[in-house]
């Protein structure tokens, strides 16, 4: 039986019908992608891809093994889902937090399915502390938090969920729309800017040292621009909010559109030539490894998809 690395790993090269491809989505090698898939088979005594086709195609056995491989792991969900039928009060705890944006846009479509799914455990949501986090993973005060960062201390492990993408976001002027075609601009259509086009607004960015803002910094270092006018705010939230009202420019996360508010005069860009990507990541301790963080992950993952 596959273990949840190995699972992703194959479900990504079916997905994406390539190697390269799959290891770009796992933020893994191309030859760590390779040797894993080779191990795999190795243990399986048979190809699952023919590698002499291109884009990758299953082999027989491999289409046989992956089949009987989502039934298997259909009966064991349909075995926790019955299991949870059974009313008992909850024996186990499982404690989440997460920053503050990625709750607005997580929690209400992952915890009711975690709930229902897993009714013998416990779920507890706590608030997410910026500066303490990782601390309170290592000391078990939390199972799991949900950020866009790996974790700095090696005793912390971490799974990428889904990418999240950073844009930029200004006002509609006249000399931008000289300057680019923004018909069809929208957040899901960004147009590639050259920077130094936005001059002569201020630059709202958060705090340093946050996610969002290192982002901010690296984009702007791509095409070596410094703003004329930076403004630091407390958050994303504020930062649009100031932005809607007419001028300036800032930086946002993919998954914060969720819930923020556009104006119509809004347009969407990104750094010409240059993509910023974060992630939404999980983090949770090495050891002992909670079983409960990969249901979760797992339930992450779904309904991101």
């Amino acid at each position: 039986m596959l273990d949840n690395k190995s699972l992703e790993i194959i479900q990504s090269i079916i997905k994406t019908r390539s190697i390269s491809k799959a290891a770009d989505n796992l933020y893994l090698s191309q030859p760590s992608v390779s040797r894993y898939l080779k191990k795999i088979e190795t243990e399986l005594g048979f190809k699952i891809f023919d590698r002499s086709r291109s884009p990758l195609v299953l082999t027989a056995k491999g289409a046989i093994y992956l089949e009987y491989l989502r039934k298997i792991r259909e009966l064991v969900d349909e075995m926790h889902g019955r299991l949870c039928e059974v009313e008992e009060e909850p024996t186990q705890e499982f404690t989440v937090s997460s920053l503050s944006f990625f709750s607005i846009a997580i929690y209400p479509k992952t915890v009711p399915v975690f709930m229902k799914r897993y009714k013998d455990v416990k779920l507890v949501l706590k608030d997410y502390h910026k500066d303490n986090y990782e601390r309170s993973v290592l000391h078990g005060d939390l199972d799991l938090f949900l950020t866009n960062c790996r974790p700095k201390s090696p005793d912390l492990s971490y799974r990428i969920l889904k990418k999240d993408e950073v844009l930029i976001v200004a006002n509609r002027t006249p000399k931008l729309e000289v300057l680019y075609d923004l018909r069809e601009n929208c957040s899901a259509n960004p147009t590639e800017v050259d920077l130094t086009d936005l001059d002569g607004q201020p630059f709202y960015v958060v705090e340093a040292g946050m996610n969002v803002r290192m982002a901010a910094e690296r984009m702007c270092a791509s095409q070596k621009y410094r703003p004329d006018e930076v403004v630091v705010i407390p958050n994303m939230v504020a930062a649009t909010s100031l932005v809607n009202g007419g001028r300036g420019v800032t930086f946002i996360s993919r998954s914060s559109l969720q819930y923020l508010q556009f104006n119509p005069n809004i347009v969407f860009f990104k750094v010409k030539g240059y993509d910023e990507i974060l992630s939404i990541t999980a983090i949770y301790r090495k050891s002992p490894h909670n079983v409960w963080v990969d249901r979760f992950c797992d339930i992450v993952e779904e309904v991101l998809d």
